[in-house]
């Protein structure tokens, strides 16, 4: 098994029969708002991150939440923030 950070580490790991994996993030509320967080995250191997998990930020509703209807939140979707990651 080897820990890959670009596509060329993972079709070179690929090609020797090793299992490959890159190291993530489950929801984008682990960056606090904060891009420079992502940054850091990237740093230190992190190469994707999910949007959202079952909750949403306050740049991107979560699936979950959008079809509770409890939550009433406008509109859905990434807001101009999110957007931009």
């Amino acid at each position: 098994m080897q820990i890959v950070t670009t596509p060329t580490e993972l079709f070179r790991a690929v090609k020797q029969n090793k299992l490959a994996a890159m190291l993530g993030v489950e929801g984008g509320h682990m960056i606090e708002d904060d891009i420079d967080k992502l940054d850091s995250l990237f740093h230190r191997g992190v190469r994707y991150m999910t949007l959202t998990w079952n909750n949403s930020t306050s740049w991107a509703t979560s699936a979950k939440d959008e079809t509770t209807h409890a939550f009433i939140v406008s509109p859905y979707g990434l807001t101009g923030f999110g957007d931009g990651l």
